[in-house]
């Protein structure tokens, strides 16, 4: 009897572990065209121009992670792409060191939206994010002059 009870137990186990979790529906096979090119910030596209302070990158990594340089501090995460021009961004960590106050806002106002990231479009070399409210941050290839 307590052996038909743990078969039964790890059947379970291996079906609530297995298969396709609703989070995965959906997902696009391999991670292009966001993989192989790090990105510098351009512009926060939702607001009138605001110069950008310190190198602030973004990197696609065909694992399934984002990474890059907030302006002060490193920050990562993981990713999907949903569609062919939807993503869905992990929460992000980042380190913890203290920077100019301008800087540290902008860092802020930088990971609050690429928080709300769902979408992305290429408009020739530029990389445009979209939050639920429209654009919201736009990127050059990091080989790009400025």
């Amino acid at each position: 009897m307590k052996a038909r009870w743990l078969v039964s137990g790890v059947a379970l186990l291996l079906l609530a572990c297995g298969g396709d979790h609703p989070r995965d529906a959906g997902v696009v096979a391999g991670n292009e065209p966001l993989s192989g090119t790090t990105w510098r910030l351009l512009a926060f596209t939702d607001t009138p121009a605001v110069p950008i302070e310190g190198e602030v990158t973004l990197s696609f990594i065909t694992d399934s992670t984002f990474a890059g340089g907030a302006g002060c501090n490193r920050y990562f995460g993981g990713y999907h792409l949903v569609a062919a021009d939807s993503v869905a961004l992990g929460p992000a960590g980042s380190t913890m060191m203290a920077c100019p106050g301008a800087l540290m806002e902008q860092e802020a106002r930088f990971l609050s939206a690429l928080a709300t990231v769902g979408r992305f479009g290429l408009q020739g070399d530029t990389l445009v994010l979209e939050g639920p409210r429209g654009p919201a941050l736009s990127f050059l290839p990091a080989t790009s002059p400025p």
